[in-house]
């Protein structure tokens, strides 16, 4: 078991904490155990996943920290939001800006996510079921322009090409796709009895 952390962006944090996304693809160097290491699945050569069941991954997600006073007190708080949290602030209406995510330590992490199963495949492989599991399905994602999409797997390919360029889809590169547990706490509190 492997602690790891990984970005997901607000729509897709929303889609973790309303229950929607169970699953993930990821693509790269970072998300195969070393460049060049294949394994033969008998029709061709592919990458071998760095990401096991039993691995946990800490989500890293948009994220702030500011100052409250607290009423009467005179002494201030600090406190922490996170962009996608259950209210939405404008960077430019709280008292800070927004950090990155890749900039998130772990002790500021709310969802921690428990890998069960790993499959290593071609992008474009992808069943309609899955892609419903990649919360893609009802996800409002005003940043993607959406083309009257047919599927849940159309509206997949849409937010492939949104995120990693426009002949992302197309291209249909070797992917990691994890299915995964969602815990809706930090990943140091995981298993803890309240």
């Amino acid at each position: 078991m492997t602690d790891k952390p990984i970005i997901f962006s607000g729509p897709m944090v929303r889609a973790l904490l309303d229950g929607r996304k169970t699953q993930t693809r990821r693509c790269g160097k970072r998300d195969f155990l070393r460049s060049g290491i294949m394994e033969w699945n008998g029709r061709e050569m592919q990458p071998l996943p760095s990401y096991a069941p039993g691995d946990r991954l800490w989500v890293r997600e948009a994220w702030g920290m500011g100052v409250s006073d607290h009423g009467d007190c005179p002494r201030y708080k600090a406190t922490l939001d996170y962009q996608c949290g259950d209210k939405i602030i404008s960077p430019h209406e709280g008292p800070f800006k927004w950090k990155s995510p890749i900039h998130m330590p772990r002790k500021f992490s709310r969802l921690t996510l428990t890998v069960t199963d790993v499959r290593v495949q071609r992008l474009q492989e992808i069943s309609e079921a899955d892609a419903v599991a990649e919360g893609v399905d009802a996800v409002s994602m005003a940043d993607v322009p959406r083309q009257a999409a047919m599927s849940s797997r159309s509206d997949f390919a849409a937010l492939w090409n949104s995120l990693h360029g426009p002949d992302a889809w197309d291209q249909n590169p070797w992917v990691v796709a994890l299915t995964f547990d969602v815990h809706r706490c930090n990943i140091d509190r995981v298993g803890e009895t309240t």
